[in-house]
């Protein structure tokens, strides 16, 4: 991200406040539109934000989405934090369950989530760029979450 604002006190407060509203913004609407039905000018208005500063953050719609997956896995990795981090390797099968049982969570943000990240993976087809960082993404999250698990 660009330092936006830096120049005045709480700037950079400010800054990450907007980049925040405009990422919770595109995964709403998203999980509506879908990836194809994200525009820019809905999601200004979403965001309550320019769509100038849209580009200012993430440049072109290719660096919103892929900001937007990465902002639904570290959403995801805090509603599926699971108690006991420092498991035991034999744990960590059960540590991989209790997140994976997370996910399934009767919350709005979960359901978001989840049709978001599932819209960006069908799009990732398209879109290679996304391939690459959901593909890396998900396998950070399943060596985090395992611990390594070996059969």
């Amino acid at each position: 991200m660009q330092d936006c604002g830096s120049d005045h006190p709480g700037g950079d407060h400010v800054a990450r406040d907007r980049r925040r509203a405009i990422l919770e913004g595109a995964a709403r609407v998203i999980a509506r539109r879908g990836v194809r039905g994200l525009r820019m000018d809905e999601l200004a208005t979403e965001a309550k934000v320019s769509t100038a500063l849209i580009y200012y953050h993430f440049k072109d719609r290719a660096g919103t989405l892929r900001h937007t997956l990465e902002f639904i896995s570290e959403r995801a990795e805090r509603y599926t934090s699971v108690e006991g981090d420092a498991l035991a390797p034999q744990d960590a099968q059960q540590k991989l369950e209790q997140t994976l049982l997370l996910e399934f969570q009767d919350a709005p943000e979960v359901r978001e989530n989840s049709t978001v990240w599932g819209e960006l993976r069908a799009s990732a087809i398209f879109e290679p760029e996304l391939r690459v960082g959901g593909a890396v993404r998900l396998l950070s999250v399943i060596t985090l979450r395992t611990g390594g698990i070996h059969r």
